[in-house]
């Protein structure tokens, strides 16, 4: 019971609630349906100290809690069938009217042993409904689990929006030198066959070929 410190108040809650709801006529004919009144008090008990401790209850804590709540409810209906036997004791006991000692004495006896039963059974029953309850409950209020690997929702894997793709390179200079880099093999060198402002290969700027030169053979 890692929480035990934070037990009083929700187990005596659900106990007092599903004890007052168990007692209401009509309304305590919903026990007959798997004691449900003693599951919502069970339960209620685990979600308080699921809210004070700020942690999700595990089952078997969630067991102790609602077993423990099931006896503040069973201890309270045998309170009450005390109160009742003792305003109306006299009424309740066989003989006791007409005062016939020995059937009275005989009628006492065997109340006292009803009631103490009904406690006892009270207990046991409350208890373990109780317990289920419990369980239930801690199975219900659990809050899910975070996302395996600790990525938050809405960043792409690779390093989230913003950042270059996985591998080498990313968004750097494109392969050869960069922008405003020489491609490779020279640069931005002259043309083959001379470059700029060099005479053509074979003899630079000469007579055009077949003839020597200006004018044309046979003019002038």
């Amino acid at each position: 019971m890692k929480h035990k410190q934070h037990y009083l108040v929700p187990v005596i809650a659900g106990g007092v609630l599903s004890a007052i709801l168990s007692a209401i006529p009509l309304v305590n004919y919903c026990n007959f349906i798997f004691c449900m009144w003693m599951l919502l008090g069970a339960g209620l008990a685990v979600y308080l100290v699921k809210q004070k401790a700020k942690t999700n209850i595990e089952p078997g804590e969630g067991a102790a809690i609602g077993g423990l709540t099931g006896l503040v409810t069973g201890g309270l209906f045998g309170a009450l069938y005390l109160l009742l036997f003792v305003i109306f004791g006299a009424a309740m006991i066989p003989g006791a009217p007409s005062g016939q000692g020995g059937e009275a004495a005989m009628g006492a006896g065997m109340m006292i042993l009803i009631g103490a039963g009904s406690c006892i059974g009270s207990l046991v029953i409350f208890g373990a409904f109780g317990a289920l309850g419990g369980v239930l409950g801690a199975m219900l209020t659990k809050d899910s689990a975070p996302p395996a690997g600790g990525q938050n929702f809405g960043q792409p894997p690779g390093g989230g929006f913003g950042q270059p793709p996985q591998g080498p390179g990313g968004f750097g200079p494109p392969p050869g030198g960069g922008f405003n880099q020489p491609p490779p093999g020279g640069g931005f060198g002259p043309p083959p066959g001379g470059g700029f402002n060099q005479p053509p290969p074979g003899g630079g700027f000469g007579p055009p070929p077949g003839g020597g030169g200006y004018p044309p053979p046979g003019q002038f």
